[in-house]
């Protein structure tokens, strides 16, 4: 897969990210992000160029610092600290069968789920997720493109907080850990993803 087009649909859809999400009043949640602190960029992993100017290429971005900890994987360089606990096989099968169930949630299920874990857990938004992507990872030996620190990575869609701007506000970005690629859910359909919680550390 080429790598180019990829990220220009990231940078295409962060444009069009509401980048500052306070509330939802339609469901009454309180969505709590990190846009006051900017993120640093971080290398993609990308390695191969296929076109001169695309991430293989330049390489942008500082080396990225994972590090486990106890139920958790830090990240060293943006002080987030990402939720990382098993999904159980109860879990997988309510996602495959669209029901709620433990990390296996509707968005607004998903929003309340790392709410209810207090200690400022929250539902990341999309440009945090984004940066657990590792994308110098095989698909071919990999079940998630999830950086390598992460022990419980699994193939799947993951929610972000990160709704459209405008006249795309019923729409939620994901994550499809598989590949890295950023798309979006109608999220009063009521679809089931993945859930995996974030904090900010000092």
């Amino acid at each position: 897969m080429k790598f180019t087009n990829l990220f220009i649909f990231i940078a295409l859809a962060f444009n069009a990210c509401s980048n500052n999400i306070s509330n939802n009043d339609e469901h009454n949640l309180t969505i709590s992000t990190n846009e006051q602190n900017e993120l640093k960029l971080l290398k993609t992993g990308q390695n191969i160029s296929y076109v001169k100017g695309d991430d293989g290429d330049l390489k942008k971005g500082i080396d990225r610092n994972f590090t486990l900890s106890k139920n958790s994987v830090i990240d060293n360089a943006n002080k987030l600290q990402w939720q990382d606990e098993e999904y159980t096989k109860r879990e997988i099968q309510a996602n495959f069968e669209q029901k709620e169930y433990g990390k296996s949630r509707t968005w607004k299920g998903a929003v309340e789920y790392c709410l209810k874990k207090g200690d400022d857990w929250r539902l990341p938004n999309i440009k945090e997720l984004s940066t657990i992507i590792d994308y110098k990872k095989s698909n071919q030996n990999n079940n998630s493109k999830f950086d390598e620190a992460f022990r419980y990575a699994l193939d799947g869609t993951f929610w972000s907080s990160t709704k459209g701007a405008s006249e795309y506000n019923s729409y939620v970005f994901t994550l499809q850990s598989k590949d890295g690629i950023i798309s979006s859910s109608h999220y009063e359909n009521n679809e089931i993803n993945y859930v995996r919680c974030v904090k900010n550390i000092r």
